[in-house]
């Protein structure tokens, strides 16, 4: 009688390797999944978040990419959307992005939130960073900066 099992053998963001153990014989299957990632992106500036949006569809990072122009507005978008990453202007008008990332972290404290902003000053980065941020990107935006940040911060999910 042929028993046949599997076992997952790794996993990485993008491939699962899976060992199909038939008697003695071991037979590796690479599977590819797509994943279903939701980018939120907060930015008053439309040029920016459309400036963003398509570094992160080239590089084929998320397969929902959603648009927030405030506090608001991000709000709404995170509880409806429930994204796995939030990339956050530091200077939204009315409320700071910080104030906006504490109140997303208050309603899911696992929520990946990165901050992106032209301000380069250390106090507002370490504020950003110590409030609660997985990192910080500059604008203007250098591609290849994002791409392997966001990909970096993302990968922790796994198909």
């Amino acid at each position: 009688m042929n028993t046949i099992t599997s076992k997952i053998i790794t996993k990485s963001k993008f491939q699962i390797s899976v060992g199909i153990l038939n008697n003695h014989d071991v037979i590796r299957y690479n599977v590819f999944c797509m994943i279903l990632t939701v980018i939120l992106i907060v930015d008053d500036a439309r040029f920016m978040r459309t400036m963003l949006k398509n570094i992160l569809e080239s590089a084929q990072l998320s397969t929902n990419i959603v648009e927030a122009i405030d506090h608001t507005s991000a709000i709404e978008m995170y509880n409806k959307v429930k994204p796995e990453l939030v990339t956050m202007d530091i200077n939204l008008p009315h409320t700071d992005g910080i104030t906006c990332m504490k109140e997303i972290l208050k309603i899911n404290p696992h929520a990946k939130v990165l901050m992106v902003s032209a301000i380069e000053q250390k106090s507002v980065i370490d504020d950003a960073i110590n409030s609660g941020a997985i990192g910080y990107i500059k604008k203007p935006f250098e591609k290849n900066n994002v791409i392997s940040t966001v990909k970096e911060l993302l990968n922790s999910q796994i198909c």
